[in-house]
């Protein structure tokens, strides 16, 4: 057939066999190949099953009945055209309808949760929720996504049973079932594959459910807090540290009522690699901000508050053993000493880790007559201690150029734990930065000693200076004057403090905080006045 598409001719053939498979086609077109036939081939093919064409069939040209292809789909288009346009008016008229009921029955139909606990055939030993729907009489719902999810987004009538026929929209729920739906929907990701009538509670969802259910009118879902303790243990070998999670969890009411045996390596070992007995995963689940445990005898949601450090080293214990050098195993762990709250760690390695942790390194500050900053660093210790970790990632963080050649010292496969190293910083922007931002955070991870110069920044300094007034041949004449300032260095000095500078170096090498009242007024009085620099 000779197709004419957009003013441009082709001559299009296609090929079949006597059980109307595909066995050919050509076309003068440039997008046709063999493999894949261009779309005059498509078109061709479908104006032949539309005409209810047989084999063998020649065309003959009618000049009264000729009907180019592109008038055919032209055509077609229209007849297209008209469907859609009948379609999305009777989408108008169902939102009329859906709107109309939706104000005659609003906030009445509920969502009732209920948990399934199938700790058998569970990837993880922690339960399920399931949902059902209704009014009076509540119904099953069998798939999450296709009865709730996306029925509310169409808008749909389901119908759950005799007595359950509605329009599913959102504001048919009452103002709980809302909270729910809102997590459903949010959590459609976690509508089981298998079970479409299951949402699995995960690390993902778990902070939210606990927020959409905290407070919620059934006794299905009930939360309680709980302070259940996290025991650690730590193996001292020839060169390194093992830290793991003790297997069994217990909770701090029953600690004294029941004794626990501590399993040999060996035990632990075949029980941390068995599928059945993978504790951790399967009966904890760990969100930024808590750690959950489901009671299976009195069905209830057992939860622990805990901090970020916490939550951090938990999840890594929860997955796989530490193993760390000496030095490492102090370096973390003093660290961590102080955050673990809901953790127990054995008194013979607390006081190993205090001890490790308790020296702090030594830093001296002066500023020497050319304005230059001398910083000044001792550390004498048998490990590279979280302190100096936690002054060099300060440095480091700020401002990389002060720090890159002591940072050398900081180094895993160096040891070197003793450290006397001075760095002049001449930059005035590292001075600066190193004076309003960094030594504020010193305080904490080191033993600091100012010398005179650097703690003239922290005291503020009363500038005098005095205006005269007199009339000369009809002119009001000013004069600056003062005792602490050099005429010529007022206009550096406002300078800098319309720059917004915190200090200002005199001449006579005294420093000055700009942040004072006088500096403003004198400012705000040469504004005023129009004064300008030159006069």
């Amino acid at each position: 057939m000779e197709s004419i598409i957009v003013g441009y001719k082709n001559e299009t053939s296609l090929t079949i066999n006597n059980e109307g498979n595909y066995e050919h086609s050509s076309c003068t077109c440039g997008f046709h190949n063999s493999m894949e036939p261009c779309g005059h081939v498509w078109q061709l093919a479908k104006y032949v099953i539309d005409n209810d064409l047989e084999a063998p069939y020649e065309y003959e040209k009618d000049e009264d009945k000729e009907e180019t292809v592109e008038k055919y789909f032209e055509k077609r288009s229209k007849t297209v055209q008209e469907i859609i346009n009948n379609e999305w008016f009777k989408e108008i008229l169902k939102e009329d309808i859906i709107d109309k009921l939706s104000k005659i029955e609003t906030s009445s139909l509920n969502l009732v949760p209920s948990i399934e606990f199938d700790g058998l055939h569970s990837s993880r030993n922690f339960p399920k929720i399931k949902f059902k729907i209704g009014k009076d009489k509540l119904y099953t719902i069998r798939d999450i996504y296709s009865q709730i999810i996306i029925a509310i987004k169409d808008k749909e009538f389901k119908n759950f049973g005799k007595e359950l026929k509605v329009s599913m929209h959102y504001n048919a729920f009452t103002d709980f079932s809302k909270k729910q739906l809102d997590f459903i929907i949010k959590y459609s990701d976690s509508i089981n594959q298998f079970k479409k009538n299951i949402l699995d509670l995960n690390e993902n969802n778990m902070d939210d459910f606990y927020n959409t259910y905290f407070d919620n009118p059934y006794d299905e879902i009930i939360f309680e807090e709980e302070d259940f303790k996290i025991e650690l243990i730590i193996e001292k070998n020839d060169k390194y540290y093992e830290i793991y999670l003790k297997n069994k969890y217990y909770n701090s009411k029953e600690k004294e009522k029941k004794k626990e045996k501590v399993q040999d390596k060996s035990d632990w070992r075949s029980y941390r690699f068995d599928y059945e007995l993978s504790f951790i995963e399967k009966n904890f689940i760990i969100t930024k901000n808590r750690i959950y445990k489901y009671d299976k005898k009195d069905k209830i949601f057992l939860y622990m508050n805990i901090n970020e450090y916490e939550m951090k080293l938990f999840n890594k214990l929860a997955r796989e053993s530490l193993v760390l050098l000496e030095d490492k195993f102090f370096e973390i762990f003093s660290f961590f000493q102080d955050k673990l709250e809901h953790f127990n760690i054995s008194e013979e390695y607390l006081d190993l880790i205090k001890n490790y942790s308790n020296k702090k390194p030594k830093i001296y500050l002066d500023i020497n007559s050319d304005g230059d900053l001398i910083f000044k660093l001792e550390y004498k210790n048998h490990f590279v201690n979280t302190n100096l970790i936690q002054i060099v990632e300060i440095f480091e963080m700020l401002n990389p150029n002060i720090i890159k050649n002591l940072k050398n010292y900081i180094n895993f496969y160096q040891k070197v734990y003793e450290i006397n190293e001075t760095i002049i910083i001449k930059k005035k922007s590292e001075i600066d930065k190193f004076i309003e931002d960094i030594i504020p955070l010193l305080h904490t991870y080191a033993d600091i000693y100012l010398s005179q110069s650097i703690k003239n920044f922290n005291k503020t300094r009363k500038i005098n200076y005095s205006v005269g007034v007199k009339v000369t041949s009809n002119f009001l004449e000013l004069d600056f004057s003062s005792t602490d300032l050099d005429k010529g260095e007022i206009i550096d000095i406002l300078n800098q403090y319309r720059a917004k500078k915190k200090y200002y170096r005199l001449k006579k090498g005294e420093i000055i905080l700009m942040d004072q009242e006088q500096l403003e007024f004198l400012d705000d009085f040469i504004k005023d006045f129009n004064i300008k620099d030159a006069d």
